[in-house]
């Protein structure tokens, strides 16, 4: 009915699944706070061949900070969008589920700024995805690279280059703006938190401090491996730049 809602919820054993929740809508339902995006709730699910009712709807947390910031939310929904295109049905993470809930509680936080969550976020899914980076070998000849050394990054080859391997430079403005879309030169200091967001534990992946010149590099980097990997342009992140 139309007092009813259907959720997409994120759990550790079942992975994402659709939930139904009748009379969500109504004003005086028990389950219309528990079913509002980005809350953390205990849910009791009732399963017939597949398709989820939610019983009952616990509160635990409801990211109250995000809710009311305009630049927090946009962050939270983009990753949102994120997640629902890389996971697969019936596919359980519990790492996957604790990187989210993690990402959430620091978007709770003043510092790291809220793109740097993003940006960090956005690099360990694709991980967890199976899109891993090698930053250690040159992706044209497997040559090893001076480790946190500035370096081009070639979205064609999916990987870091060496200077012997490195992208020609452009001999018209054409080939300028595709050259530019096809690979990206990368401080060291960009690759050291690219690393970092690879491959940290979870319970510090959060710990940084963020400085804008690099989280302007990271959302210049990010933008372009998503859309190389997922064939799509992710845009609710254009908006903040208008504030």
């Amino acid at each position: 009915s139309e007092a009813d809602r259907f959720c997409s919820i994120l759990t550790p054993e079942l992975g994402l699944i659709d939930a139904r929740a009748r009379g969500a809508r109504r004003s005086r339902s028990g389950l219309m706070l528990g079913t509002e995006f980005l809350t953390l709730c205990d849910y009791q699910l009732f399963d017939y061949k597949g398709r989820y009712t939610i019983n009952s709807a616990d509160l635990v947390y409801t990211f109250p900070k995000v809710k009311a910031d305009i630049e927090r939310l946009t962050c939270a929904s983009h990753l949102a969008e994120l997640l629902q295109d890389l996971l697969l049905p019936d596919e359980a993470s519990g790492e996957l589920y604790e990187l989210m809930a993690r990402a959430m509680a620091a978007l709770e936080r003043d510092q790291p700024e809220p793109l740097a969550v993003v940006h960090a976020c956005e690099i360990r899914l694709m991980r967890l995805s199976g899109y891993g980076l090698d930053l250690a070998h040159c992706a044209e000849c497997g040559r090893a690279l001076p480790p946190n050394e500035a370096a081009c990054f070639d979205f064609e080859r999916m990987g870091l280059v060496c200077s012997e391997h490195r992208p020609k430079p452009p001999t018209n403005a054409y080939r300028e703006l595709a050259r530019e879309a096809s690979s990206l030169d990368l401080s060291g200091a960009t690759l050291a938190a690219i690393d970092w967001f690879s491959t940290a534990p979870l319970d510090r992946l959060f710990q940084f401090e963020s400085q804008e010149v690099l989280v302007s590099k990271l959302g210049r980097f990010t933008r372009q491996y998503l859309a190389w990997n997922l064939d799509k342009y992710y845009t609710k992140l254009n908006m903040l730049n208008q504030f």
